[in-house]
């Protein structure tokens, strides 16, 4: 494989540089949801924060700004030292060797289609020689159909990164979805590998880096294609007589006064800047006045807070911008980027544009999860991941955060992520396996903090409230709490039957004080189709005699095919 030349080298070091940043931020909003489903090989529910903590070391060993060419080996290099020095437990390390198959791979040759198989197959043969003993349904089983997949695509002559980097992400979420399958201890968790969704977070981040530099490189093209485009021809000296004469759009502006010239009155037709997102700073070199003076005039386009100054020898450049990307091609066109910076601006509250969607069945919980603010979606007849993409996808937001609510398992939501992805729209999908957990996190849901802190606070509410059911059993058989006939009171923590009564009267009342067992301060009783007012009926008395001091909340949610929810929090 040849050299690159300037242009690719500078191609590639943006693109890595915008998949370590994308995959930082998608670790970080996947943290909850992975932590959550951590059962393999030990319980510790720590991968999610473990692989953040060592994709942010890189990143900030990336961000530190060595005095090296930019170029994307040396990125590679700088984000793998990083890896490496805070790689956190084994999750972290494996994600450093990831990492350093991608470092070994992009200084031999192009982040193209075929770089990228290579770097992939590279990676499933270092972790394999990492991990002493490698098994089906983790995070290697995950990158190596991921590889595959892409090698079968390059053979056939497919040399599109943006084509082979979609179908990685599909062959990965669907061996993520595979998982439970391969390792008994996932199955009998009912959840599906944490490290291999992970691994999807790292090569989604692959996929939106690409659509972005895409996006990026069509802009910049139709910016040249208007700056090459020939000169208008001048206007006529009667036309320009004819402005002259005409005031102010604005009626209240003063009056042009006749020694003063015209032009200070002219409207000034200027694009309205876009809502900025993010400081993009880089410094150049070899850029003559001319070009600095196209590119202070084309981020004057891109957003505001424009600087762009120097010493004759290098150049300074900053700008506040929607569009990073197109600023950091709008550098590249005007000479030699040897550092860049992008750093994520808080966004304005009005431009906030985020809502939270609640999967539920019945009047009595939509009713309750609209009257916290959430848009719901009725399951009442079922619900598919695709009826969820196109429910996400309708109410046309930046941000959506999805309460499921446990009416779509893990591999259903990562089809229905993987649909709203390719409709260019975004979703975050809490951990909450019941009504009661949606109703405590999206009470305190608050639109006013970032994405990102939002997220956390409803996923800690909803993993801190601990829930069962109670539900009518259909037909004898023996449990875990003893045998039960048809007709009998059960409640269940998950599918676990932790209770056997046979009288409605003190079912729900047993089933609160072994809920209560290991403490709270809340209860929350929704009662379900199968229940009615008698249910709750007593409850305050019991909750005052038995446990003084915590609170009861009594809710009518509808939900079928149960008596109630009990939600301890």
């Amino acid at each position: 494989m040849g050299a690159l030349n300037h242009r690719d080298s500078y191609r590639d070091a943006g693109l890595f540089d915008r998949w370590a940043r994308i995959t930082t931020e998608r670790l970080a909003q996947a943290q909850p949801q992975i932590d959550a489903v951590n059962v393999f090989p030990v319980a510790d529910h720590d991968t999610g924060r473990n692989m953040l903590a060592t994709m942010r070391a890189g990143l900030d060993a990336l961000y530190e700004f060595p005095d090296i060419p930019w170029n994307a080996a040396n990125l590679a290099q700088t984000l793998l030292q990083g890896v490496l020095n805070g790689a956190r437990g084994n999750s972290g390390i494996i994600l450093s060797q990831f990492w350093r198959a991608v470092a070994e791979t992009i200084t031999r040759r192009e982040l193209d289609a075929a770089g990228y198989a290579e770097a992939l197959a590279l990676s499933v043969a270092l972790i394999g020689e990492a991990v002493a003993d490698p098994v089906e349904g983790t995070a290697w089983s995950v990158l190596r159909a991921a590889a595959q997949r892409i090698q079968e695509l390059v053979a056939e002559g497919r040399a599109e990164l943006s084509e082979v980097a979609a179908a990685a992400v599909e062959a990965a979420a669907l061996a993520v979805a595979r998982t439970p399958e391969q390792l008994p201890t996932l199955a009998e968790a009912k959840v599906v590998d944490a490290g291999g969704l992970g691994v999807l977070c790292v090569l989604d981040a692959l996929a939106e880096a690409v659509e972005e530099e895409n996006r990026a490189r069509e802009a910049q093209e139709a910016w040249e294609q208007e700056a090459a485009a020939p000169a208008q021809e001048p206007i006529r000296p009667e036309v320009l007589a004819m402005l002259a004469n005409i005031g102010p759009a604005d009626p209240v502006a003063a009056p042009r006064t006749a020694d003063e010239p015209a032009h200070r009155h002219a409207p000034a037709h200027r694009r309205e800047p876009a809502p900025q997102h993010h400081e993009v700073e880089l410094e150049l070199l070899g850029v003559a006045d001319e070009a600095a003076a196209r590119l202070r005039s084309r981020l004057a386009e891109l957003g505001d807070s424009v600087v762009v100054a120097g010493d004759g020898v290098r150049l300074k450049v900053h700008v506040h911008t929607a569009d990073s990307g197109a600023a950091v091609l709008a550098g590249i066109h005007a000479g030699q980027v040897v550092a860049a910076r992008i750093t994520n601006l808080p966004e304005p509250a009005a431009a906030q544009t985020r809502a939270v969607l609640a999967l539920a069945a019945g009047e009595g919980l939509a009713a309750l999860f609209q009257g916290a603010g959430a848009h719901v979606l009725d399951i009442g007849a079922g619900v598919s991941p695709k009826r969820l993409a196109e429910a996400v996808v309708a109410l046309g937001l930046d941000e959506v955060f999805v309460l499921p609510n446990g009416a779509l398992d893990q591999p259903g939501l990562i089809r229905a992520a993987s649909q709203i992805r390719a409709k260019g729209r975004a979703a975050r999908f809490l951990p909450c396996g019941s009504a009661v957990q949606g109703l405590a996190a999206v009470a305190v849901h608050d639109p006013g903090q970032p994405p990102g802190d939002d997220e956390y606070t409803m996923a800690s509410a909803a993993a801190g409230a601990r829930w069962a059911r109670l539900v009518v059993a259909q037909e004898e058989a023996f449990t875990w709490a003893g045998k039960c006939s048809a007709g009998d009171f059960l409640g269940l923590v998950g599918d676990e039957v932790v209770l056997v009564a046979e009288e409605r009267a003190h079912a729900l009342a047993d089933l609160v004080d072994l809920m209560l067992a290991s403490g709270g301060e809340l209860v929350t009783v929704l009662v379900g189709q199968l229940g009615d007012g008698s249910v709750a009926d007593g409850m305050a008395e019991h909750m005052h005699k038995r446990h003084p001091g915590i609170e009861l909340v009594v809710l009518d949610g509808g939900q079928p095919d149960e008596i109630a929810q009990v939600g301890v929090e």
